[in-house]
């Protein structure tokens, strides 16, 4: 055991669940990872709301890209090919070129299969006007395209 009677928790702020609605993010993250029974993968994207109240939350999806269940991946298509239509990457190489481009995306409140657990799902992506770089986390005011330069 660990004495942590020192330990206050009302000096820290319980931010719970972002509200639903739409929001204008920046995806921070990208990871490929084996899913839980070992079947496939899936693409874990983060992304960190960029104004407004909430800004500097973070929400995730999860896209299912490699998994026994075609309809799945079907799904995980669409909503990748719904990204990278958002963002203005229509080919990227790597998931770090997704990183850092403003889009908005729509955030819902699911319960877990136990009935209990509430967590938040971005159900939607969709195209966004530029940000100020102190928005996009600092990064240039112009988004990264990757088309070619004729």
């Amino acid at each position: 055991m660990a004495d942590i009677s020192w330990f206050d928790a009302s000096s820290f702020e319980d931010y719970g669940l972002v509200p639903p609605g739409d929001y204008s993010a920046v995806i921070v993250q990208s990871e490929m990872r084996p899913n839980r029974a070992g079947t496939g993968e899936y693409l874990l994207l983060v992304f960190e709301i960029v104004e407004g109240e909430h800004a500097g939350r973070r929400v995730a999806t999860r896209l299912n890209l490699k998994h026994p269940n075609p309809k799945a991946v079907e799904i995980a298509g669409s909503k990748l090919a719904a990204i990278l239509r958002a963002v203005g990457v229509a080919r990227p190489h790597d998931t770090s070129e997704l990183h850092d481009i403003p889009l908005s995306i729509r955030v819902t409140t699911e319960t877990g299969m136990d009935g209990q657990a509430s967590f938040n799902e971005v159900t939607s992506f969709k195209k966004l006007g530029k940000l100020s770089p102190s928005q996009a986390g600092g990064q240039a005011d112009a988004p990264k395209q990757l088309s070619a330069p004729w």
